[in-house]
C-alpha cells in the first residue's frame, strides 16, 4: 500500500494545475459526476464525529474518523483514479472501544456523458481490500458501483444524484441512492443539502432501509482550496453527526 501511495504522490509532482473550475466530492455522501482534469492531483480529507445517547450518559455510541483521506488523480480525460481510507475509533456501549484503519478502497470514475457542464454522467466503481490486522476491517473483499449525475439547473444552482449498489463484508447486497442540491451564495461561499438511503435485506430478517441527511456550507480560498463543514444524521448511529473537511488540488 505504501508503494501505491508513493507512486500517486510522484505522479502528482509532475501534474499541472488545472485551468478548469474546482470541483470536489466533498462534502456529503453524494459523489459528483465531474472528473478531475487529466494530470490533476487532488487531496480530500475530513474529520467526522457521530454520536448517540441511547439510554443515559453511560450508554453512548460514538464514531470518529481521524481523518478520512481520499487521493484523486486524473489519468485520462475520461478516467479518474482514486484511493481512500480512514483511521476510525468506534466507541460502543455494547463492548470495548475499537480503533484502526478501515479497509483500503480503490475506485475509478469513468465519464459517461459531458454536456458543457450543464449535464454530466459518470460511473463510479470500487473494490476494498481487507486489513487483517485491523478490528474494523470487513474481513473480506467488497465491491460496489453507482451512476452519478449532475445538472446545472441555473446560474449558481446545481442538483446531483447517485444510484447504485454494493456488497458488504457479510455478502449482503445493498441498494443505495442519494439526491443533493447546492446553491452558490457568492463567488466563494455555497451551501448544500442532501438525502441518502441504503436498502438491504439482512439474513433471516425483512428488508430495511436506513436513511441520512446532511446540510452544510463550503468556502473557496483561491482557485484550488476548499474548506467545508456540515451537520447531519447518519445511519451509523441514531444521532447527529458533524464533519469538517478540506479539498486541495496540487
Amino acid at each position: 500500500m505504501k508503494k501505491i501511495l508513493l507512486i500517486l504522490l510522484i505522479i502528482s509532482s509532475f501534474s499541472l494545475n488545472a485551468q478548469e473550475s474546482f470541483t470536489a466530492d466533498r462534502p456529503g455522501q453524494t459523489v459528483s459526476a465531474y472528473l478531475l482534469p487529466k494530470g490533476a492531483f487532488q487531496i480530500e480529507a475530513g474529520f467526522n464525529y457521530s454520536g448517540s445517547i441511547l439510554f443515559d450518559d453511560d450508554d453512548l455510541d460514538r464514531s470518529y474518523s481521524l481523518p478520512h483521506i481520499m487521493l484523486r488523480y486524473g489519468l485520462l480525460d475520461f478516467l479518474e483514479l482514486r484511493i481512500e481510507n480512514q483511521y476510525q475509533i468506534w466507541d460502543s456501549h455494547f463492548g470495548p472501544t475499537q480503533k484502526g484503519l478501515n479497509d483500503f478502497k480503490f475506485s475509478t470514475k469513468l465519464d459517461l456523458l459531458s454536456k458543457q457542464d450543464v449535464f454530466n454522467l459518470a460511473l463510479v466503481s470500487y473494490v476494498t481490500f481487507p486489513q487483517d490486522d485491523s478490528p474494523l476491517s470487513e474481513g473480506k473483499y467488497t465491491f460496489g458501483s453507482a451512476v452519478a449525475a449532475n445538472l446545472q439547473v441555473s446560474d449558481g444552482f446545481f442538483a446531483a444524484a447517485n444510484l447504485g449498489f454494493y456488497k458488504d463484508g457479510n455478502q449482503i447486497y445493498h441498494a443505495i441512492y442519494s439526491v443533493s442540491a447546492t446553491l452558490a451564495l457568492s463567488e466563494k461561499w455555497s451551501m448544500f443539502g442532501e438525502f441518502y438511503a441504503d436498502t438491504f435485506e439482512p439474513e433471516y430478517a425483512n428488508s430495511r432501509t436506513e436513511t441520512g441527511i446532511n446540510i452544510g456550507v463550503s468556502k473557496m480560498f483561491g482557485d484550488s482550496l476548499q474548506l467545508d463543514t456540515f451537520l447531519g444524521k447518519t445511519p451509523l448511529v441514531d444521532g447527529p453527526s458533524f464533519n469538517l473537511g478540506i479539498s486541495w488540488r496540487l
